[in-house]
């Protein structure tokens, strides 16, 4: 069983309409980008950690050396080499998959600019987030297309609308 471990450092984040119903979906949204990248027999679990700025600005300058907030953050615990060999080179059964920081200012300032409800925002870049333990990314156009496509499929399988048009 796959288990998306969700933590709180900003109250914000729970004050939010709808955050109760997005809190009970976090393992679904989880289980939906597992389908799609992951086709052995291990489990996994991701720790999420709901902060805001201000903290999300201290991991970025700490670890990736950029002096600035962002919207998320991601630290995988395995290179993208390993993931191809996970099911033969690890034996337990579940396994970290890495961590997860989103800053709740970011996401609130990025939904309203695009039109966005906050949590539909912040389930986009969940996803995002979680392709991105799985060596996922953006940086060339091949990577960037076959990453957008694949979040495309799992907001429509969630319900949700393609986060890269968008509407007036």
């Amino acid at each position: 069983m796959n288990k998306a471990i969700l933590n709180i450092e900003d109250e914000q984040w729970e004050k939010q309409p709808g955050f109760v119903e997005w809190n009970d979906k976090i393992d679904i949204v989880f289980e939906n980008v597992l389908k799609k990248v992951y086709l052995g027999t291990k489990s996994f679990e991701v720790n999420i950690l709901l902060s805001n700025d201000e903290n999300i600005k201290i991991l970025n300058r700490r670890f990736l050396n950029k002096d600035t907030s962002t919207n998320v953050l991601s630290f995988p615990q395995f290179c993208s080499n390993e993931i191809c060999k996970i099911d033969t080179v690890f034996q337990e059964n579940r396994l970290l998959l890495g961590d997860i920081i989103m800053s709740y200012n970011k996401i609130m300032q990025e939904s309203k600019e695009f039109g966005f409800r906050f949590f539909d925002r912040a389930t986009h870049l969940l996803i995002h987030s979680i392709l991105h333990l799985f060596g996922f990314d953006h940086i060339k156009f091949k990577e960037r297309t076959k990453m957008e496509k694949l979040e495309i499929e799992i907001l429509h399988d969630l319900g949700l609308r393609n986060p890269y048009i968008i509407e007036e």
